[in-house]
């Protein structure tokens, strides 16, 4: 699915998505293009980008990144490639980036890959399903396109990476809270479920630090003006956005940090159980060994033993071990053994 966007100053945006226009307008002088690209179906175009050959039914996602629009070949593969690793690549002509994004889908975290190629006057991005922050970044260019595509291409790209990031705030703060909830039941330590549950967190905190951690190295790079393509008005906003992913990082470095406590307390918290339960164990069987110890004694079937013949023997051996165990309870009651 192929959609565009071409602003010229002084006149009205226009929405294409007629692919010969789009081209036309991608090889014009004059005006901004913001060209959105969405492959439903990324793998087949991979797969047939590396075998390069064509079914006959296109033209094909990867045809029109790679004849129509002249990219290069690998940039193309890279572009159509699930799940890659955030990066910026100079490709002279253009730049090309991979970027990703959060999206909480059943209760869980993944990330969603963006490509883009940010030309003098062009930026096209590629995406292989729906992404909210890109949707939001159109809209912000059909709302005000004198803003942002009325300038340098560049700061069309800025809009992209803003509201991209943007998307990491409520699910790191849902990971906050998701913290915050579960720290009473680890330092109570009784529920079983709080390990898996802690486990998850963790792994949330870890896909989320994987992507952005690079992700800030790619959006730092574009702030540091290293590219030729990147205009020195666009680097301001670009520092704006890096700032809130230095913001970011630090924040689930914070909540990385809290939930390998959170582990720690919850399993100090069953070994501190687990040795009271020993120690409450160990205290009965203080008292009940001396009391072993007299039964034993006189158990043993020896002839002479006076007391088995004395009227009050029974009677004060029980005495004895009735006054044995009274005393070990209040002394170990005492050191609060029990």
């Amino acid at each position: 699915m192929l959609s565009a966007l071409s602003y010229l100053r002084g006149q009205p945006l226009r929405e294409t998505a007629d692919l010969e226009e789009v081209v036309r307008l991608f090889h014009a002088e004059g005006g901004a293009l913001w060209v959105d690209l969405l492959v439903a179906d990324a793998p087949a175009a991979l797969a047939r980008l590396k075998a390069n050959q064509a079914d006959g039914g296109g033209p094909h996602p990867e045809q029109i990144l790679r004849d129509r629009f002249g990219f290069h070949p690998l940039a193309v593969e890279d572009a159509l490639t699930p799940n890659h690793a955030p990066k910026i690549d100079d490709l002279e002509s253009s730049l090309f980036g991979v970027l990703h994004t959060p999206v909480a889908e059943g209760g869980r975290v993944r990330t969603r890959t963006l490509s883009f190629f940010l030309g003098r006057r062009t930026l096209v991005t590629v995406h292989k399903a729906p992404l909210p922050g890109l949707d939001r970044a159109l809209a912000r260019a059909r709302r005000d396109p004198a803003r942002v595509l009325g300038h340098d291409v560049d700061l069309a790209l800025h809009a992209l990476l803003d509201e991209l990031i943007v998307d990491f705030d409520p699910v790191a703060e849902e990971l906050g809270v998701a913290i915050d909830a579960l720290e009473p039941q680890a330092l109570r330590g009784r529920d079983e479920t709080v390990l898996h549950r802690i486990l998850e967190l963790k792994r949330r905190a870890a896909i989320l630090f994987r992507v952005l951690r690079p992700e800030r190295d790619v959006i730092g790079t574009l702030a540091r003006g290293e590219f030729p393509l990147v205009s020195k008005k666009a680097r301001l906003y670009y520092r704006d956005v890096y700032d809130h992913c230095v913001r970011l990082h630090d924040l689930l470095e914070s909540h990385r940090d809290a939930i390998a406590s959170l582990r720690d307390a919850y399993l100090a918290s069953v070994n501190n159980r687990m040795n009271r339960t020993m120690q409450t164990l160990a205290a009965v069987t203080t008292v009940l060994l001396p009391l072993t110890v007299v039964t034993g004694i006189y158990g043993m079937n020896f002839e002479n033993m006076p007391e088995l013949h004395s009227p009050y023997g029974y009677p004060a051996v029980l005495a004895l071990m009735a006054t044995i165990s009274v005393s070990l309870f209040l002394l170990l009651r005492r050191k609060r053994w029990l």
